[in-house]
């Protein structure tokens, strides 16, 4: 058995996936973070997922592959085929507010995006895409989640310092 078949048919006895219609799809969901050339490891998640989503479909359980553009992650490093004197002042802003490394592209993320786009639909995966930036943040459906972790920030610290043995403030 193929191991995408298996892990659907486990799917598939879930209440969730019983319960799937429609209107109310289950969720196949992955992001990546646009801070760079894509590599062979960037589509694991791609494929894995557009695999699933497919043999999901195949067995008539109604779902949605959404892929998230990570571009409100902060530019933390410069590629060596960069200018670092041109991106230097950019360190730590989002990455849909740093310049795109060519013409055409509205910034940085946008010109990954679109280079990794590409590799998606060679490949022949077809996922939903959504930005971070203008569709979670900018949107405010981040809010009430921003909110929570605010409220309960020494909660967030104990859990990561648990997790990663990382102090942070």
């Amino acid at each position: 058995m193929f191991w995408a078949d298996r892990i659907a048919k486990e799917i598939q006895e879930t209440d969730a996936a019983k319960n799937a219609t429609a209107a109310k799809p289950l969720i196949i969901r992955d992001e990546k973070t646009l801070s760079g050339r894509v590599h062979v490891g960037s589509m694991r998640g791609v494929a894995i997922h557009g695999l699933i989503s497919e043999v999901l479909t195949e067995y008539g359980i109604p779902n949605r592959f959404l892929w998230e553009h990570n571009d409100f992650d902060p530019f933390d490093s410069i590629p060596g085929f960069l200018d670092e004197a041109k991106y230097k002042d950019h360190l730590g802003k989002p990455l849909y507010t740093v310049p795109s490394p060519e013409p055409g592209f509205a910034n940085y993320a946008e010109f990954f995006a679109a280079e990794f786009t590409a590799v998606h639909k060679k490949t022949g995966f077809t996922p939903e895409y959504y930005w971070a930036h203008k569709d979670l943040y900018g949107a405010g459906k981040m809010d009430p989640f921003i909110r929570i972790a605010l409220d309960r920030k020494d909660d967030v610290r104990r859990i990561l310092k648990e997790v990663s043995g990382s102090d942070k403030d």
